[in-house]
């Protein structure tokens, strides 16, 4: 595969660089942990029985695809045993546990080749929540899987909405939404619910969803800070934003002319686009426009893909990822300069993870991860961090002021980009909770990692306190008494909230009136990194 060619050559110079760079300017070198193919192909269970039955919820609720439905069986020690069928090749059991966020079960995952001896393949203690949990272990043979619980924190009950075992592999689709996601949407819109009638609605008027839009590709495009220039460069992201929501629209109705009209979008920019220029004082967006472009592109071209009735093609669909890998992919894949606004480097963070899983990269999923997880912890401010924010390898304390728009008083959940203005911000923000999203389908619990959920509600809190009143004029130690608010939202809180609210039952009230806003009478401007996020993922719990 080219682009993973591309990719491995680039890991083998980084590493080469950075071995170099350590002793003048190491802070440009990105650690990279390469972790190989996610496990998040799902592998299908033929039946299951238990040692303990509740009546009514028998075995076969731990498996059956819905998470209204369960196990249950009283006493410590009680077990529920998968069969899959044939020996199959396994290395992640996803449980949602029943009241995951009241009590904590104590639990045994062991697997048999013939279902008299079986070997422990992980051991442990479910956390508090009510999304699914992966836990991984060494990839191993085995065709029955069996879940031995231990009581939980309150009773000597154990109880499990669902278990689905994995093997290696990506999960699609698996772009910001999967098709469990789509299909809750779609039960919501068939019984007329809200917020997800409205904005069906809504978004089929956006003059973006109309089947008369014709897209405007380039063959080279050029792209100036402020776009100035502007060669292909708003052109493009209206066309990614429209390919998308004309995408949306067809997943949700059925509707497959909707679905032609993308794909002849997509087709006209992987048909004509050899690249973006990134030479000269007059190409400086080129990486940034290269990032939005894997934001939203690949949001469309993952559903289009692996859902059935779409009818793109192979060749179309071999065109398209070579675009992405080709054009894209280069531009991104090493980040930007670690003293840039941080929306830059998260909405790279996030195409990278993106264009990982559409063309099955690892490397490249790899890499965005990496650029996650770096960038951050620089992006928003807790107190454990110091008097001053975590910053950039080799970065000056003395430089940390300037580096956040003047500010010099931190408090927890301030961005780096609060001061400049809550746009740019947001950008940033979708970054983080966009990406997290995407690895959660591919089995990676970005939000499950240190200070990550504790970083992202401080954020999420502090800045909702504002745009729910629309204050620009402040506290004197806030942006020296400004803030540049602008008339632009985002839906993208809705997937924030969604998981720490929906799953993990935090409390963030101030969050909450925010999207409640959002979902009714928001204003939708944003066509660079979110689109519809309030549509496909409010109050879709653990699916």
């Amino acid at each position: 595969h080219p682009s993973h060619s591309f990719m491995k050559m680039h890991s083998l110079h980084t590493l080469l660089a950075c071995a170099f760079l350590f002793f003048i300017a190491f802070q440009a070198c990105l650690v990279i942990v390469v972790q190989g193919a996610p496990c998040a192909k799902k592998v299908s269970v033929s039946s299951a029985v238990a040692s303990v039955e509740q009546v009514g919820n028998v075995a076969a609720g731990a498996i059956d695809g819905r998470v209204t439905s369960r196990w249950s069986g009283e006493g410590v020690g009680a077990y529920i045993t998968l069969d899959l069928g044939s020996a199959k090749s396994i290395c992640t059991v996803s449980i949602s546990w029943y009241q995951g966020t009241s009590r904590s079960n104590g639990f045994v995952i062991s697997t048999s080749s013939d279902n008299v001896a079986f070997s422990q393949a992980y051991k442990g203690n479910s956390t508090l929540s009510l999304d699914y949990q992966p836990y991984a272990f060494s990839a191993r043979s085995a065709r029955f899987v069996r879940l031995t619980v231990n009581g939980n924190t309150v009773n000597n009950w154990n109880s499990v909405n669902e278990i689905v075992v994995f093997t290696s592999g990506f999960r699609h689709p698996g772009v910001v939404v999967s098709a469990p996601q789509l299909a809750f949407v779609k039960s919501q819109l068939q019984t007329g619910a809200e917020p997800y009638t409205s904005l069906l609605t809504k978004l089929r008027a956006d003059s973006r969803s109309s089947l008369n839009h014709k897209p405007a590709p380039v063959s080279v495009m050029k792209c100036g800070s402020y776009s100035n220039p502007d060669i292909g460069c708003s052109s493009s992201t209206t066309d990614a934003s429209a390919a998308y929501m004309q995408t949306l629209v067809w997943a949700l109705t059925g509707d497959v002319n909707y679905a032609k009209n993308a794909i002849k979008i997509l087709n006209a920019w992987s048909y004509n686009l050899t690249r973006i220029d990134s030479v000269g004082p007059n190409a400086t967006n080129a990486p940034l426009q290269a990032a939005w472009l894997g934001q939203l592109f690949v949001r469309s071209a993952e559903l289009l893909r692996h859902t059935s009735g779409s009818g793109w093609v192979t060749t179309d669909i071999n065109k398209f990822s070579s675009m992405l890998s080709n054009v894209f992919l280069p531009l991104v894949y090493k980040g930007s300069n670690t003293y840039t606004n941080g929306n830059w480097e998260l909405s790279m963070a996030e195409g990278m993870i993106n264009i990982g899983v559409f063309t099955e990269n690892s490397t490249a999923l790899d890499q965005g991860l990496a650029l996650w997880r770096r960038r951050l912890p620089w992006y928003v401010y807790l107190p454990q961090d110091g008097t001053i924010p975590a910053r950039p390898t080799g970065m000056p304390a003395g430089s940390v002021v300037a580096f956040w728009q003047k500010q010099n008083v931190f408090v927890r959940g301030l961005s780096q980009e609060t001061c400049r203005d809550f746009a740019h911000m947001q950008y940033g923000f979708a970054g983080i909770v966009q990406g997290a999203e995407t690895a959660r389908h591919q089995n990676i619990q970005l939000w499950a990692e240190p200070q990550v959920q504790e970083r992202v509600v401080s954020a999420f809190e502090f800045h909702a306190a504002y745009l729910n009143t629309a204050r620009t004029t402040v506290e004197p130690w806030l942006c020296n008494g400004t803030l540049n608010i602008l008339k632009e939202d985002n839906m993208m809180w809705d997937i924030g909230y969604n998981h720490l609210n929906g799953r993990l039952g935090v409390s963030m009230p101030r969050t909450a009136e925010l999207i409640t806003r959002l979902r009714t009478n928001g204003r939708f401007y944003n066509r660079l990194t979110s689109m519809w996020e309030s549509l496909t993922h409010a109050l879709v719990g653990g699916v």
